[in-house]
């Protein structure tokens, strides 16, 4: 087993660039001003209270509510921040029980959500990541509990809602069962291979954990009705990738993007379709930027799998991903494709953006950081750690057909 490793990047001495679409011949573009409204982004008020980057964000019915977060001067704040649909961002009115940047949040049913981990402090000066985690009700003030904490920090954790409600946290060796009716941890489960900067997703009672490990191994856990148990894939990864992501498509398949190879120091631009029934995989249609992208949000869509953001590394290298697309892998008669949609709005080369899916199944995407030298400072003067305050909503048509 291994120690845990940091992965929580945040160069201070690089300008993050702005990645350029490819036009390979395989990519049909949706226009940005569609001519049949298929895609488009809609500017929502912006102006947070606390500008922040890497919060926790949940849409709760029509309100966008941004969790803690980092601050320009790299301090997580505990803020709880809501945008009303109809007055826009509210000044602060309540707080996480601690300061968290880069938490995970999952719902637990009705207005809860389960907040995990994440680091506190100043980055570069006191930051510690946390063991510990809360219960809240977002828009309900002074409604979060403690939750007793996990036996290490939950640096590169992750938390999966199953079938029945339940959670599955995953960290290290251990997968370990919360339940919300108890609002507490109710089970443990020692896991084949220790995990970090993992993909997980659920198919049905099955648990899918990818990457994160020293051999690139995928893993299913098995925690439905008998004893829970978990077994390794014999379908290997190409390559170790870790901070890939993972969405299930349906109830056999899930959907694998991007993520980074710490032996060869780059993130991939391939991606996976895995086959749960068969425990098998085989290759879906890469990223458009041949430079890969790793921690890529996906969200479902009537239309397919929809990719944004993320960030590119090679080496000592790195960028914000301008990832927009919208793939389909599993097409009629196994036509693999991808489209790209209206490039991502506001001044380029923000990391870090928070992509926020809505159950209509559009997305926010607000907030995310970029490093500007005294030399190359924006046309307002300012320099050093700057934060993106816009925020905006895809909007991908459910009428029609791309192809």
């Amino acid at each position: 087993m291994r120690g845990s490793r940091s992965r929580i990047v945040l160069p201070l001495l690089l300008a993050l660039a702005a990645v350029a679409p490819s036009s390979a011949d395989d990519v049909r573009r949706i226009p940005a001003v569609p001519r049949f409204g298929l895609a488009y982004w809609h500017t929502m008020p912006a102006e947070m209270a606390v500008p922040v980057f890497d919060a926790a964000s949940v849409a709760i019915g029509e309100q966008l509510v941004v969790l803690g977060g980092a601050t320009e001067s790299m301090t997580a704040t505990p803020a709880i921040q809501v945008r009303s649909p109809n007055y826009g961002w509210q000044p602060v009115g309540s707080n996480l029980l601690e300061s968290r940047a880069r938490a995970s949040i999952t719902p637990l049913g009705g207005d809860r959500y389960l907040v995990l981990g994440g680091w506190s402090g100043t980055w570069g000066v006191d930051a510690t990541q946390r063991a510990d985690g809360e219960i809240l009700a977002p828009l309900v003030a002074g409604s979060s509990k403690p939750v007793a904490p996990w036996p290490e920090p939950l640096e590169g954790h992750t938390a999966t809602r199953m079938p029945d409600g339940r959670i599955a946290v995953v960290c290290g060796c251990r997968l370990r069962i919360f339940d919300p009716r108890l609002e507490a941890w109710t089970a443990e489960i020692e896991l084949e291979r220790e995990r970090r900067f993992h993909a997980a997703t659920a198919i049905g009672w099955n648990l899918v954990l990818v990457g994160g490990d020293l051999e690139g191994t995928i893993e299913s856990v098995w925690l439905g009705s008998g004893d829970a148990h978990g077994e390794l894939w014999d379908a290997r990864l190409t390559s170790r990738l870790d901070e890939s992501s993972a969405i299930a498509i349906n109830e056999r398949f899930a959907f694998v993007v991007g993520g980074f190879d710490p032996d060869t120091n780059r993130t991939t631009a391939d991606t996976l379709i895995l086959d749960t029934a068969r425990r098998t995989l085989r290759p879906g249609p890469p990223l458009a930027d041949a430079r890969g992208a790793c921690d890529v949000a996906l969200s479902m869509h009537p239309r397919g799998v929809i990719a944004l953001c993320g960030e590119w590394r090679d080496h000592t290298a790195r960028g914000a991903s301008e990832t927009a697309l919208l793939f389909r892998p599993l097409a009629p008669r196994h036509e693999m494709r991808r489209w790209s949609l209206p490039p991502l709005p506001s001044i380029g080369g923000f990391a870090r953006r928070m992509a926020v899916p809505r159950p209509d199944g559009t997305v926010e995407l607000l907030g995310g950081y970029r490093f500007v030298a005294d030399g190359d400072a924006l046309p307002d003067g300012r320099s050093g750690i700057v934060l993106d305050d816009s925020n905006q909503r895809l909007v991908v048509d459910v009428a029609g057909t791309a192809d």
